[in-house]
């Protein structure tokens, strides 16, 4: 037999693990008489019978013997060069968009959200300057606003709360009129236009 596919052998071994057509139906992924006709073709293409077919389940001949035992080898070879190639794969990188604040908090718990995924990684494009995810210049955007540009979807993450910081007698004397000036006079520190993304 020229060019056997592995997808027969595979379908093969399912069935001579299930005893029958039904019972491997689930773990194949393919209906019942699809896996009657692909068997049915494996053994013409082989010439040989390998089930005895029985009203409760399916039997393995001598030749089907024969072949579970070479088809268990053959997978044990799929599955560990399946196993090789995911070990020699390049980590999967993810490009994250996000402010200082963010920044800090997903390096803070990037092991929790690689979670399993010891290949992953992640790459934090740190700033508040918007960035073109639709030129990969990142895959996502965390920030303080539903997504302006086509084509993009966004979802909420949750509610972050600004507040007014300051020196405790400053605010004490505004709060109690000792002459400190009022908010919209007083001086502020505060990020330049280029990087003003939160409210004023």
């Amino acid at each position: 037999m020229k060019n056997m596919d592995w997808d027969d052998l595979r379908l093969f071994l399912a069935v001579a693990r299930a005893g029958g057509l039904s019972a491997a139906a689930g773990r194949s992924h393919a209906s019942p008489a699809t896996l009657g006709r692909r068997l049915a073709a494996l053994e013409r293409a082989l010439g040989a019978r390998l089930f005895h077919r029985r009203r409760d389940g399916y039997d393995l001949t001598e030749a089907g013997r024969e072949l579970l035992a070479k088809a268990a080898a053959a997978e044990d070879a799929v599955l560990s060069i399946e196993r090789w190639s995911a070990a020699a794969a390049e980590p999967a990188s993810v490009r994250i968009a996000c402010g200082t604040w963010s920044s800090a908090f997903l390096a803070e718990h990037a092991e929790a959200i690689a979670g399993s995924r010891p290949r992953l990684t992640l790459d934090l494009v740190t700033g508040s300057a918007d960035v073109d995810l639709l030129r990969r210049e990142a895959d996502l955007g965390i920030r303080n606003r539903r997504p302006a540009t086509p084509g993009l979807a966004g979802r909420r993450l949750g509610t972050v709360a600004f507040a007014v910081y300051g020196a405790r007698q400053r605010l004490a004397d505004h709060a109690a009129g000792g002459g400190a000036p009022p908010f919209d006079a007083a001086d502020w520190v505060v990020f330049g236009a280029p990087a003003r993304q939160g409210p004023d």
